[in-house]
């Protein structure tokens, strides 16, 4: 960006914006305790070869291993410690990747409403935001995958194959990141040749523009035949819901996105009536668009995100396999508001009262937007593993409580096995003997207890020490220790 165009008050009000939105990212996957999927990761796969990483020849076998996530943590705790940051950092960068590709593709729309609206809905998503700040391959796939698009974008502006090329590699990166992208991928690959079969080239010119296709289908082939057939072999795909789209991919979503926010009751019809809208004035304008030959680039991008959907209906009811839900549909939300952006951009250029409309949608949905994002941000938990939330403070009370030179024996729900083993290994707590799933019955001087268990757990003979209002669990000693 050059100097002068920076100094522009809008591009300069976005980059604060995306300053504060790193500090945030930045702070949290240094400050936030290590959760149980991270550190389950940490534990289990870290220390595998590279090849064994790559082709999932993991123990145990559980979708658990994001690919390109695993091997950062490794290669980042290998060469600079396995502290909570620098096992963090490669989703911090892709959180500085996401900021980047989503401005320039809104650059695309050539409006500073657009590129604002657009800013504000892609960036101000705490449920999102939480992934920037965790050892996990859903902010390396998003962030890849909108890098992607945007190269996408270039190849329907220019048609450069170099452009057809990097976007198609990347998606294979973004598959390498989280498994789910692969119905993201081959959409792609859907829509590219779609493209290509529209220009009604020569035979031979159309075998060699679907080179780069033909060769990413190829790679894809081969990653399903290898890590993730692994997975379906010992049935760890078959997670997420299967009430249908509504009950679980949109619904789930929706409640992710609202992140428990104070204002929930008041947003859900919207958001509901949100969907609805883009799924159907989406159609209604593409259909307009193929007849009249004046399909863009942002057209394409809704033409991938219906096919995803579809590709996923068609997976259940042909092959059993879920329906996307909460973080494994994350990856849909940026790719929904991207066909919210078409749609706006398409109404206001047409007759005053859609103009109108546009407008309306747009204020609610950035209202929407920006209230959520302010009465959700924290830095002391994250939405799925709020309950890990307290695990390094605890055990941080816990090396208080202990007589030099005693080796502990904890008790836990098992949710918290993971990131207290994580810890005991990485800050090296000699004293505390390693935690099991055995549950909380047993020979213990210690008890951790998740707030589900609070009402099985007999009490008798236990002193409460403390109780953690954030995650909810409870420090419990025995009483006659």
């Amino acid at each position: 960006m050059k100097l002068k165009t920076l100094y522009n008050p809008i591009n300069l009000g976005l980059l604060i914006a995306g300053v504060f939105l790193l500090v945030y990212t930045g702070y949290r996957c240094f400050i936030l305790s290590f959760t149980h999927d991270e550190s389950f990761s940490f534990i289990h796969y870290v220390n595998s070869s590279v090849s064994d990483i790559i082709s999932y020849n993991l123990n145990p076998i559980i979708a658990n291993s994001h690919t390109l996530n695993t091997l950062s943590m490794k290669w980042l705790g290998g060469l600079f410690g396995y502290s909570e940051f620098v096992l963090r950092f490669h989703s911090f960068l892709a959180h500085i990747i996401y900021l980047i590709f989503t401005y320039l593709i809104l650059k695309e729309f050539n409006s500073k409403f657009m590129l604002i609206f657009g800013f504000l809905i892609l960036n101000c998503n705490p449920y999102l935001l939480d992934f920037f700040s965790l050892a996990r391959g859903y902010a390396l796939s998003i962030s890849l995958m909108i890098a992607s698009i945007y190269f996408f974008i270039k190849y329907m502006k220019y048609e450069n194959n170099n452009s057809m090329y990097l976007s198609l590699l990347i998606s294979i990166l973004s598959v390498l990141a989280n498994f789910s992208l692969i119905s993201f991928s081959v959409a792609l690959i859907v829509v590219f040749e779609l493209f290509i079969l529209l220009k009604k080239d020569s035979i031979k010119t159309l075998l060699l523009k679907s080179i780069p296709v033909t060769l990413t289908a190829a790679v894809l082939f081969l990653i399903y035949n290898g890590p993730i057939k692994v997975l379906v072999n010992h049935n760890q795909l078959s997670f997420g819901g299967q009430s249908g789209l509504w009950a679980d991919t949109v619904m789930s979503s929706i409640y992710c996105y609202l992140y428990n926010s104070s204002y929930s009751d008041s947003f859900i019809i919207f958001l509901r009536f949100l969907v609805v809208f883009v799924s159907i004035v989406s159609i209604i304008i593409l259909y307009k668009q193929f007849n009249s030959k004046s399909l863009n680039s942002f057209s394409y991008i809704s033409l991938v995100f219906f096919i995803i959907l579809l590709l996923n209906i068609f997976q259940h009811l042909f092959l059993k396999g879920s329906y996307f839900v909460e973080r494994f549909a994350l990856f849909i939300v940026p790719l929904f508001f991207f066909s919210l952006l078409h749609i706006v951009n398409y109404l206001i250029n047409q007759n005053k009262s859609l103009i109108i409309v546009s407008y309306i949608i747009s204020s609610l949905t950035t209202i929407s937007a920006l209230t959520i994002l302010f009465s959700s941000i924290n830095t002391t938990h994250c939405y799925t593993w709020q309950y890990d939330a307290n695990s390094k403070n605890m055990l941080q009370d816990l090396s208080k409580e202990r007589i030099d030179g005693e080796k502990i024996k904890l008790g836990i729900t098992w949710l918290f096995e993971p990131t207290i083993n994580f810890y005991r290994e990485t800050t090296h707590l000699s004293w505390l003997e390693p935690v099991n799933r055995d549950g909380l019955t047993g020979d213990y001087d210690y008890f951790y207890v998740e707030s589900n268990d609070l009402n099985s757990f007999d009490t008798t003979n236990r002193t409460l020490l403390k109780t953690y209002p954030i995650s909810g669990a409870t420090l419990f000693k025995k009483r006659n220790k």
